[in-house]
Order: structure tokens, then sequence, then C-alpha cells
């Protein structure tokens, strides 16, 4: 079924012609066109050299899960909250390199995965991790998430709300 005909069956009608829609009604949606765009940023990021700087830096708790990373210019990486056994491992190992904060508190880490689909390997790829995934990808989140908010809602001139309370 295309977009406008399946999204048209949950709308729903104010009595004042207001049209709106449940964000749990479309939340799979919601999910699955925001994590396009982000994996369109994240791509750009491996583009233009941003990801590989930062698992070249020091500074930065990103590293890579692999030696085989992808070449300068890529199409199709994303990033991933969950991810395989062997890039935990990895991470788990990581975090126990890494001496306590300067104040003398443990590190928190909170693990993101870049991956990226390797057509020649036919094969998805865990390329690198990222510490503090709140202010890398999770951001591009909240941005792309809100531009699809947008989108939809103009394209098909509806609000998008949690609750009913949220009617105007």
């Amino acid at each position: 079924m295309e977009e406008t005909e399946w999204i048209e069956t949950v709308v729903k009608t104010t009595d004042d012609g207001q049209r709106y829609v449940l964000r749990e009604d479309i939340f799979d949606t919601l999910c699955e066109l925001t994590a396009d765009r982000v994996g369109d940023a994240v791509t750009q990021d491996w583009n233009n050299g941003a990801i590989p700087d930062w698992i070249a830096s020091e500074h930065a708790d990103v590293f890579a899960l692999t030696d085989d990373l992808p070449p300068e210019k890529i199409e199709g990486m994303n990033y991933n909250c969950s991810f395989s056994d062997e890039a935990q491992k990895k991470i788990d190992a990581y975090e126990q390199q890494k001496p306590p904060r300067g104040d003398g508190r443990k590190r928190l880490f909170n693990w993101g995965v870049i991956d990226w689909w390797d057509e020649k390997k036919g094969e998805n790829r865990e390329i690198a991790a990222f510490s503090d995934i709140d202010r890398y990808a999770c951001k591009y989140w909240d941005w792309c998430e809100g531009d699809v908010y947008t989108e939809l809602e103009q394209r098909h001139n509806m609000k998008i709300i949690n609750t009913l309370d949220d009617l105007e």
C-alpha cells in the first residue's frame, strides 16, 4: 500500500476539522524514515573524513571494530544502538583499558556502532564503536526525526501527536 493510502487509514479528524494521527499509530514508519536520514548523515560523515579522523584521534572514545575499513567514499553506512556479541566483547575490552576519569570516578560509556553494507562481501559489517553516542548519532536522530515529522505533517496536512491532550 502506498504511503498516502496507508496514512489516510490512521489519520483522524476533530469536530472542527483538524487532522491528526497518534504517534504510536505510525511509530514504525517514523523510525524507518528517521533511520534512513541518520544513515545518510553518517555516510556523509564517513565520506568527508570525520569518522576516520575520530577513529585516529587519541582524544575520542571511538575505535575501529575491524582492520578492514571501508574505502574513503561509500554509500549505505548506518548507526545502530544494538550490535553483535563480537562488537560487545571488543567494547568491553576497550572499557577495561580506560583509566578512571580525572576526578577518580569510573568512565560511563553509552555505546553505539556504525555499520556498513559491504557490496563486495555481500554482508553488513560493523566498522566503528562510538562512546557517548548521545553526543553523535542521537543528535542526528533528533534532528532527522524532527524533519520527518515536519515533512509528514506538511505532506498529509495533519499534526502528529503523542496523546489526545496534545490537540489544540
